[in-house]
């Protein structure tokens, strides 16, 4: 059965107790609830297995997946020469989500992407903007790439935290992806 010990070590090294077809007294059980000890118990092995599968996932290193927030068209193509600044500014309309000057941009050539990396400016109106979002026209600018074209597609790329996923290995048992 489940001893007072095996409740104490759980608790020391914030670990789960796993109890496969053994019992759980009633005081061990309210000593673990007492110590906030979380426990698994299970006379079926698949069951076991499936709960040690659910507690790696929920342990796995979160990882970070590209997501497009966003995507524009570029309608025209702009130079623009300031007191200082020369700079060419792609004159776009945003088709789907949203376009956030913090993120990543990647250009779209067709089937090619020509470039990818921060962008400068998002202005709307002469005034400089954080976000644009749907059906909104905007002039964006990126660092180090100014050779847009009418038609480009410029995609606004965000890095999303997700949690690992479990696939079920040939032969029995998950792995963690």
């Amino acid at each position: 059965p489940v001893s007072p010990s095996d409740v104490a070590l759980a608790e020391a090294s914030g670990a789960h107790v796993l109890a496969f077809n053994v019992q759980v007294p009633g005081s061990v059980e309210a000593d673990m609830k007492q110590r906030e000890v979380a426990w698994v118990a299970h006379k079926v092995i698949y069951h076991m297995l499936d709960d040690v599968g659910d507690l790696l996932q929920g342990l796995a290193p979160k990882r970070l997946v590209e997501e497009v927030a966003g995507r524009a068209n570029i309608v025209q193509v702009f130079d623009v020469k300031a007191k200082r600044n020369h700079a060419i500014v792609a004159g776009c309309r945003v088709s789907e989500g949203r376009m956030n000057s913090a993120e990543k941009f990647r250009v779209w050539r067709g089937e090619e992407v020509v470039h990818e990396g921060p962008c400068s400016s998002i202005r709307r109106h002469r005034l400089v903007v954080q976000t644009v979002g749907k059906d909104t026209e905007c002039g964006i600018q990126l660092e180090g790439f100014t050779t847009f074209q009418q038609g480009d597609i410029i995609e606004c790329i965000q890095m999303v935290e997700k949690a690992a996923i479990t696939e079920e290995v040939k032969g029995g048992g998950l792995r963690i992806v």
